[in-house]
């Protein structure tokens, strides 16, 4: 599944975030080095198989659990294992300043570290099967249900971000 024109809106803070992209796909090729622009990040969230990811030279084990994060400008490139490939989630999202005071220290641990590995402690796989749902099956109000699980997914997520999370930045 793959949606690739979402444009869905919402603030956290002095943030605007544009939900661009939704993903879920058996990862049977391998994923080429780049990199992504100013204000735009990739959440990878793998919930079975097995592949590695290479960052800055160096090499990561995906497995089921592993949610990784890429900012601006961070060369990243996934590769998966031909018995037993990677399926992946994939957010692709833009975040934006605004004029908001409220909240606004929410999203500093994400925006802080452009690169961010380690196993999820969130249960974040619950999230993203009823955003799947949802994009599967629109129903009454999508828009308004997936603004909320977006919102649901990227505030679980930073809780993985909290010390003593054991993760890679």
């Amino acid at each position: 599944m793959k949606n690739d024109n979402l444009n869905i809106m919402f603030t956290i803070g002095n943030y605007q975030i544009t939900i661009l992209k939704f993903t879920y796909e058996c990862q049977t090729w391998n994923t080429p080095s780049h990199a992504h622009g100013s204000n735009s990040y990739e959440i990878h969230f793998i919930p079975k198989g097995k592949g590695t990811l290479i960052r800055n030279q160096c090499s990561y084990e995906l497995y089921p659990d592993i949610l990784y994060t890429t900012g601006p400008h961070i060369e990243h490139q996934q590769f998966s294992d031909t018995s037993d490939p990677t399926y992946e989630y994939c957010i692709y999202l833009r975040i934006d300043t605004t004029k908001n005071d409220s909240d606004k220290d929410v999203l500093e641990p994400f925006l802080h570290y452009p690169f961010w590995y380690g196993k999820d402690c969130a249960n974040l796989q619950p999230t993203l099967e009823q955003i799947h749902e949802e994009l599967s099956s629109p129903g009454p109000a999508t828009m308004v249900m997936l603004r909320a699980l977006f919102m649901q997914f990227l505030v679980k997520m930073l809780r993985n971000y909290e010390p003593g999370s054991n993760a890679v930045i």
